[in-house]
């Protein structure tokens, strides 16, 4: 878990303030729309472990909603505390045909070094199938509250990551969030990574997002994540000069 810990710090470091093209498709129709979206991580600045997702649905079965191009990436090429509150906004307008539940980094987040005493992890077997060395670690959240919450409501995570043995380096994460029962559905994402050949570094490729109940499971949809480019977040600070 060391070795996960060093290699999500890396990979948060090298994918923020990266943007990618989120193209969302229901499973059936009747579950939902075929989604464009901006999706984006920020680093908080002046921090080295809080960062931030955005996601900006700019096209609903093909129509688009988008208003400007990129407007989510033209906000933090601006002073980035008014920027956060806009994007804010822009997020909760898209939470109206996804929800923000519904991050292909929510396996990341919860591997973060910060959260390790909050959670037990259990060593699984090797998984040949995914390529050598590549092993299974199962991941339950002991600590309470949880990280996530439906106002005064846990939603206890628990999944497993496909880690390459060697380095850390994360490859498949799944994720399952709240405590199964009859009556209530939890969510279930499984994100796959790969390197990206124009940015040399590592990113989200693929999301299908699932969910459960106790005795059953379904697919609502797969996302798949392209076009992937960086921008440059502008900070902006003030000096009081003493009066003359």
């Amino acid at each position: 878990m060391a070795r996960v810990g060093d290699w999500v710090h890396e990979f948060v470091e090298q994918f923020a303030n990266v943007v990618a093209e989120e193209d969302y498709v229901p499973s059936v129709r009747s579950l939902g729309s075929r989604l464009t979206s901006d999706y984006l991580l920020v680093r908080y600045p002046g921090s080295s472990a809080s960062w931030l997702t955005f996601r900006d649905v700019v096209a609903v079965d093909g129509n688009s909603l988008r208003n400007q191009p990129e407007r989510l990436t033209k906000l933090f090429l601006e002073r980035f505390d008014g920027a956060v509150t806009q994007a804010n906004a822009i997020t909760r307008h898209s939470a109206r045909y996804i929800s923000p539940l519904t991050d292909p980094l929510l396996g990341i987040a919860v591997l973060q070094r910060q959260y390790h005493p909050r959670f037990r992890y259990t060593v699984g077997d090797l998984d040949h199938g995914l390529g050598p060395g590549i092993r299974r670690i199962k991941f339950e959240e002991t600590g309470r509250p949880t990280i996530l919450r439906d106002g005064s409501r846990d939603l206890p995570t628990h999944g497993i990551a496909w880690v390459l043995e060697a380095t850390g380096r994360i490859v498949r994460t799944e994720v399952e969030i709240g405590e199964r029962s009859r009556l209530t559905r939890t969510v279930v994402l499984t994100t796959a990574f790969k390197m990206d050949d124009a940015l040399q570094i590592y990113v989200p490729v693929t999301m299908q997002d699932g969910f459960t109940m106790k005795d059953s499971a379904g697919v609502k949809g797969m996302a798949y994540y392209t076009r992937f480019r960086r921008f440059t977040v502008r900070t902006t600070e003030a000096i009081d000069l003493p009066a003359r």
